[in-house]
Formats: structure tokens, C-alpha cells, sequence
């Protein structure tokens, strides 16, 4: 009994991997049991579930993404390879490893089929509203023999936002993909198989199940993907629809270490080792850990008086994401303080990332749940969607959401009334970097500072890797001229819950 809704394109299309990383959360501690984990529209990760005879009970996950996040200087020489069709609203981005041109290859050729079938479904932009498809990638793991490279693709539109992952693992020496399979040992999938059935108990349909664990991973088929934890534990996840009611979200299992390392091949005992003792890929070294980093001091609050000195709001929008850590970098060493309205996806896939933000001395504010339009909805599901997200912030930042952007900026009296009941006041903008459109670091710095005056409230997106490459020139600019960079209740002083705010 197949789940997955009846949809053509993107998504059948691709048969691409849609491993909702919130439902790949599991706890950064050793869990003997293993876990199972899900991600459903209202439900926290790994509870609430029901368990059958002889089941183990999932473990209530840390919400966020486990997975590696390797620096890209373990692959000396990488760069960007990256699409961007301003007609269609497309920013496709790839690693282009020197170490390995076939894995490029395959990578690029990825891209191109995603750019060509999102063309295809939705067709030119005719509107801010229209269809959007970001997509970017991080290293997962990294050795002399083994690359790991997750894509990650956002598909926002005004009714919804699908999160689509891919996994690859690259044999080095031997120039080809390593598949799921292969990372296991030959006479071992039947015992990942029945591990994963134990695991998953009466969350997965058993025929859809059974026929999943048959299939290869994406973009091939709609079997399970395999990656592996920062611990060495090995996670295993199935797109949404596939094996459960597609509004279970996507579904996986981390398999305890003990359990996981028994079953791994030579090449997976190697990819393992990628994640958790990263190396330079051709380069190899003694050392067993990334490249460390210098901590940067944190941004404390300072009086400002905003009445007196030239304020500017700087704000980021869609995130947390793979740049906002490096956004916030920069932020902190020029002095700098900003606004990110955060996506409750998006927050859920990355937490540590909302508590640096927070940490930073940053504001964070809701940008909705999924970036779906609010006006669209009834006043029920406008409330709740609201209302799971600022649980969501609150929960990791321990205060409460008073700020609120509305996906487009699109708002009507109910968008106000309701926002209003509950706390918080809409922020809009007055200068419009478009940089989701143009995706040029060069000439962001002059587009904003050429419409910035005092008091003004500047929209970007803390998603697109441009934007944060272009964040130290802009800042620089904006110094330079006078003014303060400062939150957006610095810069307004108070607000009052319901009104709406484009500028001081």
C-alpha cells in the first residue's frame, strides 16, 4: 500500500531523497536501544508513537540534524559549481572536488536534471510569490579513500516548502559511487532489513516496508539512504510516503554503534570513518579530527539610542541554514547585530545553530513554519502554524517570539489580528536587497546602500551562499557611511503586538 501522494515532477521526477532533517534527530549520546524518529505536522520527533509487541520504544530525540558538517578545506581546492536562473528562481549549487572528477561529475549532472524538471513543472516567475527552488550541499564525510557529499534542496511555493536531501558516497581510488548497499556487507542487508523492521515496529506499513528496503536510494529508487552520525552510529532514513502516511513525515533509525559496525563492508567501515575522523581527501594526514576553529567573541548588547545614532536593520530571512554560522562569523567581528526570522522547518533541522544566533546577541523572529502564504489559510490553521513555530524558537532560545515577518510580506487583517493575539508584532522592510535574485555578492553592497537611510529595515536571505559572501563588503559599506547596525527592536525601540513595522 503505497502512501505517497500521486505527484509528477520534482518530486517523482527525481525520486529524490526527502530526509526532513528534523526526523533524522537523534540525541548526541550513546543510546543503547537505537532510535526511530518521524516528522508529522504537529507531532515532536519521537514521541507519541505507538510500538507493537516485542518492539523497542523509540527514545524521545534532541530536535536538529546529528549529521556532519565538515569544513570544505578537507578538500583542498573545491569550489562552487552553481546554477542560478533568475527566470525560473533557481540557485542550484555543487561542489566541484579536484580530488575527484568523476564525483563532480555525477554531481553536476544531478544538478542540471533538478534545474531542467523544476523548469519544467512551474515555468517562468511571474510574481515574488512564484515558485523558488535553493539548493546547496555540505561534506558529510571526508578521507583519502571515501567522500561524503549531502545536497540540499529547498522547493518553496505559496503552498508549501519541500525539503529534498541526497546522499553520496564516493570511492576515491576506484572513480565510482558507493551505494547504499555497498557500504553493507553482502550477506548482511537482510539483517539491516530486519533490524530496521524491528525498529520501525507498526510506524511503517510492512509491505511498503519490505518493498522499500528492495529498492536502491535515490535518485534510482525510493530504498533507504544511509548515513552515519558524529559518533560513528549508523542512521538510516526513508522518504516521506514511502514506508508511512505521508504526513508522518520522513521516517529513519539510528542503529546503536555495536549493531550498525557489525554490519558494515569494508567501504562502509570507511565511509564511518569519513564522518567521524575526518581527513583531507588526497591529502593524507596524522591528524584524526577537522581543522579547528578560533572562537569568536560574541556580540553583547551596548546602548544604543537609535533616536540619536544613523540605525539600520539589517534582516535574514528562510534560515537557520548551512551559512548562517559563518554569517554570524562576520557579524561578530565587525560589531555588527541583526534580525533573522527564522522558518520553524528550518530551526527544527538546525538548532544548534539557533542557540549560536541567540547566543551572539542576535534577535530571532518568526518567519512561519514552512514559508507557506498566510493569507491563504483559515484562521485555525494560521493560528497553529504561528503558534508551532513560536514553540519551536521559544523552546530553543528560552524566550518568548514578539517579531514576526509573514512569508512575501503578504498580510491581511486576519494575518494582523491573529499575530497580534499572540504576541507579536509584523516587521516588513523598506529596502529590498533582491538577492534572492540576483545572487551576486558584488553588487549587493552597493544595491542596499544606495537605498539605506536612517532608520531603514533591509530584507535578505541568510539561505543563499551569496548573501553571506557579500555580507563583510556590505557591512563595510554600511560602517562606513555612519550608521549602526543594530536588531529591529533596537532600531524601533518598542513595538506594539499587531501593528505592522517597514521602517523607524
Amino acid at each position: 500500500m503505497l502512501h505517497r501522494p500521486r505527484r509528477q515532477g520534482l518530486l517523482a521526477g527525481l525520486t529524490a531523497l526527502t530526509l526532513l532533517a528534523s526526523a533524522a534527530c537523534t540525541a548526541d549520546t550513546p543510546d543503547p536501544a537505537g532510535s526511530t524518529s518521524s516528522t508529522g505536522p504537529t507531532t515532536t520527533p519521537g514521541t507519541g508513537s505507538t510500538t507493537g509487541p516485542g518492539t523497542p520504544s523509540p527514545t524521545p530525540l534532541t530536535p536538529g540534524d546529528p549529521l556532519p558538517n565538515l569544513p570544505a578545506e578537507l578538500t583542498p581546492g573545491v569550489s562552487d559549481d552553481a546554477v542560478t536562473d533568475q527566470t525560473y528562481r533557481i540557485s542550484l549549487s555543487v561542489p566541484r572536488i579536484p580530488q575527484t572528477p568523476g564525483l563532480t561529475r555525477w554531481l553536476v549532472g544531478q544538478r542540471d536534471r533538478t534545474a531542467s524538471t523544476f523548469r519544467s513543472d512551474y515555468g517562468p516567475a511571474k510574481s515574488p510569490t512564484s515558485a523558488e527552488l535553493n539548493g546547496d550541499w555540505r561534506l558529510i564525510g571526508a578521507s583519502p579513500q571515501v567522500v561524503g557529499v549531502r545536497l540540499s534542496r529547498m522547493e518553496l511555493s505559496g503552498a508549501s516548502t519541500v525539503d529534498l536531501d541526497t546522499f553520496v558516497w564516493w570511492d576515491v581510488a576506484a572513480g565510482r559511487r558507493i551505494p547504499a548497499r555497498g557500504l553493507v556487507r553482502g550477506d548482511a542487508w537482510s539483517r539491516l532489513s530486519a533490524e530496521v523492521t524491528r525498529r520501525l515496529g507498526e510506524r511503517a506499513d510492512p509491505d511498503d516496508l519490505k518493498a522499500r528496503l528492495a529498492e536502491p536510494e535515490a535518485p534510482e529508487g525510493a530504498g533507504p539512504a544511509i548515513a552515519f552520525l558524529r559518533d560513528g552510529r549508523m542512521w538510516v532514513g526513508f522518504e516521506p510516503g514511502e514506508v508511512a502516511p505521508y504526513s508522518e513525515g520522513a521516517v529513519s533509525v539510528v542503529l546503536p554503534r555495536a549493531v550498525g559496525d557489525a554490519l558494515l563492508s569494508e567501504q562502509g567501515s570507511a565511509a564511518r570513518d569519513a564522518a567521524v575522523k575526518p581527513t583531507a581527501v588526497g591529502r593524507p594526514t596524522t591528524s584524526t579530527t577537522a581543522p579547528p576553529t578560533t572562537p569568536t567573541p560574541s556580540t553583547t548588547a551596548r546602548p544604543v539610542d537609535c533616536t540619536v545614532e544613523r540605525c539600520v536593520a539589517l534582516t535574514y530571512d528562510d534560515g537557520p541554514g548551512a551559512h548562517t554560522e559563518r554569517l554570524l562569523s562576520t557579524l561578530r567581528s565587525k560589531g555588527a547585530r541583526a534580525t533573522f526570522f527564522m522558518l520553524g522547518e528550518q530551526a527544527s533541522r538546525y538548532p544548534e545553530v539557533v542557540q549560536s544566533v541567540k547566543n551572539a546577541g542576535m534577535e530571532i523572529g518568526s518567519h512561519s513554519w514552512g514559508h507557506e502564504q498566510l493569507t491563504a489559510m483559515t484562521p485555525g490553521a494560521l493560528r497553529s502554524d504561528l503558534s508551532r513555530t513560536n514553540q519551536t524558537l521559544s523552546q530553543l532560545t528560552g524566550t518568548p517570539v514578539r517579531l514576526v515577518r509573514p512569508p512575501y510580506g503578504a498580510r491581511t487583517a486576519q494575518v494582523d489580528k491573529v499575530s497580534g493575539e499572540l504576541g507579536m508584532a509584523e516587521v516588513l522592510w523598506d529596502v529590498d536587497t533582491l538577492d534572492w535574485k540576483y545572487r551576486d555578492p558584488g553588487r549587493l553592497p552597493k544595491d542596499a546602500t544606495s537605498a539605506v537611510r536612517p532608520g531603514s529595515i533591509v530584507l535578505m536571505h541568510d539561505i543563499h551562499r551569496s548573501t553571506v559572501d557579500g555580507a563583510p563588503a556590505l557591512i563595510d559599506a554600511l560602517q562606513k557611511k555612519g550608521y549602526t547596525l543594530v536588531t529591529v527592536s533596537e532600531l524601533l525601540g518598542s513595538t506594539q503586538a499587531g501593528k505592522t513595522y517597514s521602517r523607524r
